[in-house]
């Protein structure tokens, strides 16, 4: 084991501090001890971790192991190294740096639980960048999140039949950054195994993503990329026993024959379309994201504000808050009962000539220094607003109970709690209340699960790339009279309806609309 510090600018972070700053969150005892489970079996006397932080997973190692072992870990924080250090119960050398600027070591097991730091935060030059990509031989985009980044190396400073377990998000297998390192799964790395933890299981408590494990094993006999999702932590330990077995793990699906650029986590989802559908949504619309004002307390405003101000030509209608919507439409009557109950319901949009009023409110907003702020210092003038119109269809950009589309009826703008649907050209107006009848069906339930990026305790989010990409039937773009007076039937049937997912998947199909 190396008995050589790699030296780096040390920070002294309380532990529950270095969790937040430095992305350490300890794992959880019933998924380190499966971790330990895969790597040992393996017959390693030596186990590596290079995000210790406190030592979880090498104790797993030691609890799980029959025989002594040679364990080593490696932690960027110097006070946490030392705890680690001072408190485990057996012997260990903890080194203090960061494992990616750490030469390459060969290690005949490795457990790790890397830190979860996305890119914007991570502080390495374009030259290392450069050189991760070319020591890698990956394509690296710079928004690759760090755990990425440690899984990569981790198969790099593998020994010949060595074994790993690496528990990371698995936002990486459905987003765009995590494309070559999926491509590098597939085609370099070829892990035995990728257990991947259903969207409503937060593994960590203190971190709203959703978790994954991948088990690695360096060694030259063909092999498959088993993947399943598993509903609860301890079905962990029955899918590493299969591995073990060389087994087709109950569940699982191989991915190697799967396209990098697919969202992996979504296709493990049975049957969640019907084979019918072969349009996707960017056929009838465009997305586009709400509006981002730069200071939402300055620039939305309720009832009681606007009339104090007298801002009564300077406002547009506006969803400011994902609660603000709760149903299948938006009418002016569910914007009227918003605003009578005092919540922001419009958003500033100063017109010309500007009037006294108005320049008061744009005096407050320079002295409360609304002005200030990176969009307002951005825009030609501070104060003026996207000219955009307002979209056809609202869609929730998080959600916990599935797929929020919304009938724009009352015509209002929305901030970035929404994406907005608009249609393109030479499509029927009709389409908008088509889609929205669709998206909440039961199958097209099934289509947004293809589509949406899981997180932890059950969330979900759509990107506007991910809302274009959803699939749907091939319907004409102009609706005759006669489909459009069957849409508004099903629409009246279904908005008197509260859960109505299940009579809209029935009427569209009777009226051949799926």
């Amino acid at each position: 084991m190396p008995d050589v510090f790699f030296r780096m600018q040390e920070t002294e972070l309380p532990w529950v501090t270095a969790r937040s700053e430095l992305g350490q969150i300890e794992t959880p005892w019933e998924i380190a001890v499966p971790m330990a489970k895969w790597v040992l079996s393996g017959g390693q006397s030596s186990v590596f971790d290079p995000a210790v932080g406190r030592g979880q997973l090498l104790k797993a190692a030691s609890h799980v192991s029959l025989a002594p072992l040679q364990m080593a870990g490696m932690e960027i924080d110097s006070a946490t190294a030392r705890e680690a250090q001072n408190s485990l119960p057996f012997p260990v050398t903890i080194m203090q740096g960061d494992y990616l600027l750490h030469p390459t070591r060969q290690y005949s097991g490795i457990l790790a639980n890397p830190p979860y730091i996305k890119a914007q935060f991570l502080s390495y030059t374009k030259e290392q960048w450069c050189g991760f990509s070319e020591k890698w031989k990956v394509r690296l985009s710079r928004k690759t999140n760090l755990y990425a980044l440690f899984l990569l190396k981790i198969w790099h400073d593998l020994l010949p039949g060595a074994r790993a377990a690496v528990l990371i998000p698995s936002e990486f297998l459905s987003s765009n950054f995590g494309v070559p390192i999926k491509e590098a799964l597939v085609s370099q790395i070829v892990p035995s195994g990728i257990a991947v933890f259903c969207h409503n299981v937060n593994v960590f408590s203190v971190a709203l993503t959703t978790s994954c494990v991948v088990f690695l094993e360096k060694g030259s006999r063909p092999r498959n990329l088993w993947m399943v999702k598993l509903s609860t932590p301890k079905e962990l330990d029955s899918f590493v026993d299969e591995l073990n077995r060389g087994d087709h793990p109950k569940g699982s699906v191989s991915m190697l024959a799967g396209s990098p650029s697919d969202k992996w986590t979504n296709l493990l989802i049975p049957n969640a379309a019907p084979q019918i559908e072969r349009h996707t949504l960017a056929n009838y619309f465009s997305c586009k994201r709400g509006m981002a004002t730069g200071n939402n307390n300055y620039f939305t405003l309720t009832t009681h504000e606007v009339r104090s101000w007298g801002l009564q030509a300077h406002i547009r209608p506006c969803v400011c808050r994902a609660s603000d919507v709760r149903a299948m439409s938006f009418n002016s009557a569910d914007h009227a009962r918003n605003s009578d109950q005092g919540k922001k319901a419009f958003i500033l949009t100063p017109q010309s000539p500007p009037c006294h009023a108005l320049n008061s409110y744009l005096a407050e907003g320079v002295r409360i220094a609304a002005d200030k702020s990176y969009l307002a210092a951005h825009r030609p003038a501070w104060y003026i607003q996207d000219s955009r119109t307002p979209p056809d269809v609202l869609v929730g950009v998080f959600t916990r109970h599935g797929p929020k589309f919304v009938l724009n009826e009352a015509q209002v703008h929305n901030l970035t709690c929404y994406h907005g649907l608009y249609l393109r050209p030479g499509v029927s107006p009709h389409m908008s209340k088509l889609v929205v009848l669709y998206m909440n069906s039961l199958v097209g339930n099934g289509a947004f699960r293809l589509a949406c990026r899981d997180y932890g305790g059950g969330l979900s989010k759509l990107e506007p790339r991910d809302v274009e990409s959803i699939s749907v039937p091939q319907w004409p773009r102009q609706i005759s009279v006669a489909l459009q007076k069957k849409i508004d039937d099903i629409w009246e049937i279904a908005v008197r309806e509260p859960n109505p997912s299940e009579t809209i998947s029935s009427l569209l199909s009777e009226a051949d609309l799926i």
